[in-house]
């Protein structure tokens, strides 16, 4: 999400926790008042805009309910969006109410869950290594260089650049230069060109599979240096399901509807739940994708049940247009998650 954006979501739910003006909020700084009040504006102009700034300020007023019915009497409000977090961290922390020590992480649209690399996702993640921050390779090269040149050769990349192969058109080109055919090639697809859609389809679902067996040899690599694999689990899990430390509340909009939650810490969390592991699993769906399939038992009932996530990896700026990006989204709302506390919300939005 564009920074305006998230200045914007954490400063709503911050101004109607603390039913008062920016001026009232601890640390924010005029440059983050700028882009809260210029983003305000983008948004008011339009119906979903609109209902973007009411949910976010229906979380803020439904938070601040919950607190003072617990018999506080007033809020003293931080904004700490603007201080940089570790890459490591799994929990961004976003609001601080200083009364009170409770921290508050917000998500607007909380669906994205990640966006990196494939490398970091695939190579870096299994191992729990979340501070890496490279581009790394370009991962269709990379996984599938056979399937890869056979599309680009399907797409006419011969007759259109003068390369035989797409390693020498990205090592002898530069990225603006490329534009011209990843249009053509847009075009071809739009054109349903049988010869281009049945190689690229050989391209996902190569790229699927190669994905998913690197993520699955990188884990069981990592959990075989590692005596005690529930103690090796728990970084990634914390990563995933941002579960940290410390409790706090988790709160902003999730497949459009507003939440607010608790997030109970480690030690808690523990009591109840057992990570039992991870598993990668090639989907098959038109464009490259695998499943993270995240495995947990229930101490107390001994039922075990299942979360997942699903890694998208594709160009965001075009075909053949810089290395592929992986993002991954979430099926499931937090609020539904076996052990969130949710908080009420208020009936009225006034």
């Amino acid at each position: 999400m564009a920074r305006d954006q998230t200045i914007f979501s954490e400063l709503s739910v911050a101004l109607a926790l603390n039913e008062g003006s920016l001026e009232d909020i601890i640390n924010v700084t005029p440059s983050a008042k700028e882009q809260y009040l210029k983003e305000y504006e983008k948004r008011s102009l339009t119906k979903i805009g609109q209902t973007q700034i009411t949910n976010l300020e229906h979380v803020g007023k439904s938070i601040r309910k919950h607190l003072l019915c617990d018999g506080v009497h007033a809020l003293r409000i931080e904004w700490t969006g603007n201080e940089k977090t570790s890459a490591m961290s799994a929990v961004a922390k976003d609001i601080y109410i200083q009364n009170l020590n409770l921290r508050l992480s917000i998500k607007e649209s909380a669906d994205v869950f990640i966006n990196a690399s494939p490398d970091k996702i695939f190579e870096h993640m299994p191992f729990g290594e979340f501070a890496h921050s490279s581009r790394g390779v370009d991962w269709f090269l990379y996984v599938a260089p056979k399937e890869f040149n056979d599309y680009f050769l399907a797409c006419g990349g011969l007759a259109q650049t003068g390369f035989s192969h797409v390693e020498d058109f990205y090592q002898q080109t530069k990225r603006k230069e490329r534009d011209a055919f990843s249009d053509h090639v847009t075009l071809l697809h739009k054109k349903k060109d049988k010869s281009v859609l049945n190689t690229y389809k050989h391209l996902c679902q190569k790229v699927s599979v190669e994905s998913s067996r690197i993520f699955n040899e990188n884990l069981t690599h990592y959990l075989q240096k590692n005596k005690n694999k529930s103690n090796a689990l728990q970084p990634i899990f914390h990563y995933f399901f941002r579960i940290n430390g410390v409790r706090y509340i988790l709160a902003g909009t999730d497949k459009k509807k507003p939440f607010a939650l608790y997030m109970n810490p480690t030690d808690v969390w523990n009591k109840s739940y057992e990570f039992m592991g991870i598993h990668a699993i090639e989907l098959d769906k038109g464009q490259p994708e695998v499943l993270l399939l995240f495995s947990f038992k229930n101490k107390h009932t001994l039922e075990t049940f299942t979360l997942d996530l699903k890694v998208e990896i594709r160009w965001s700026h075009g075909k053949f247009c810089g290395n592929p990006e992986g993002k991954i989204y979430k099926k499931w709302q937090y609020a539904t998650l076996p052990w969130s506390e949710n908080i009420p919300f208020v009936c009225d939005k006034n």
